[in-house]
């Protein structure tokens, strides 16, 4: 079990002269050097912990970090039969409906087709599902990047929901900050300012009244299933 979020790691950037390269210095009247970019960091998390949150802008580290930490990412293989044969054997229809419905992936018909077929949002939450029931610990880069603010924030307070009832561990790495008070995370790491943080516990109104009322004006809820 991973109780710190630890890293120390570089990226050396060598520069060459090459006619482009002299060019665009010229240019630009930039410095014609090798460059060394550090990443270093040592927090402890949260003795109980479900959700955690790698947030920054784009190129400030957080996929890197969040490999170093905790390996490579999950990649989930999919084949041309309907999206619900493609999980696990050992799983139950009702535990498939379940994770499904609960990453906001509400219509069945959507369920008979190949994965390939699917929207990008529709691909994310299909994929959110089987990593909550297949395994331990889901890292999940680029989280809500594919699908409009509205639909994250709804996604996002369904995945914190799905993970912390299944008590297991779920890491959103993203570069939107818009989620955080949705996905409601036990720890956060920004890597704009290198501050890692533990938020104060929400209760269960606030973000929820508003995420109903919000859902409410968009004519859908998290627990409709359209068939």
């Amino acid at each position: 079990m991973i109780e710190a979020l630890r890293f120390e790691f570089s990226f050396k950037t060598i520069t060459t002269n090459s006619f482009r390269v002299k060019s665009l210095i010229g240019q630009y009247d930039l410095e014609n050097k090798d460059t060394i970019q550090t990443f270093k960091g040592n927090h402890k998390l949260p003795e109980n912990w479900n959700i955690g949150l790698i947030v920054g802008n784009s190129g400030s580290g957080k996929t890197s970090i969040a490999k170093n930490v905790f390996g490579d990412f999950i990649k989930l293989n999919w084949n041309d039969r309907p999206l619900i044969d493609n999980f696990k054997d050992d799983l139950s229809m009702n535990d498939i409906t379940y994770s499904l419905g609960s990453v906001g992936f509400n219509s069945v018909p959507y369920w008979l087709k190949p994965f390939h077929v699917l929207s990008n949002g529709e691909k994310s939450r299909a994929e959110l599902a089987r990593m909550a029931l297949e395994n331990d610990l889901t890292v999940y880069d680029e989280f809500t990047s594919l699908v409009d603010r509205d639909v994250a924030k709804s996604m996002s307070h369904s995945v914190q929901k799905l993970f912390k009832r299944l008590d297991k561990k779920f890491i959103a790495v993203t570069c939107h900050y818009d989620i955080k008070e949705w996905l409601q995370p036990d720890w956060v790491y920004n890597t704009d300012e290198k501050e890692f943080s533990l938020p104060k516990s929400r209760g269960a109104n606030g973000s929820n009244l508003t995420l109903q009322k919000q859902q409410k004006n968009l004519g859908t809820f998290i627990s409709n299933i359209i068939i």
